[in-house]
């Protein structure tokens, strides 16, 4: 599952101090047994990553973090 591999991606960046942001609809995964890709997608980054480990932001918000 393609999201597992974000997960831990997101998390281990997070322990090493960086500051991660994740644009909204940016990562992507398939379905499986437990949920659709989609529903997948809307669960990290609304319920497990945003606040806790990172900022998911619109993209035009990430592009003006970035310049910043």
């Amino acid at each position: 599952m393609v999201l597992l591999i974000a997960d831990a991606t997101v998390k281990c960046a997070f322990e090493h101090g960086f500051r991660v942001i994740v644009p909204v609809f940016a990562n992507s995964t398939v379905d499986n047994s437990f949920m659709t890709g989609e529903s997948g997608c809307r669960y990290y980054n609304e319920f497990m990553w945003n606040g806790r480990y990172v900022r998911c932001l619109f993209m035009e918000e990430t592009i003006l973090e970035m310049e910043r």
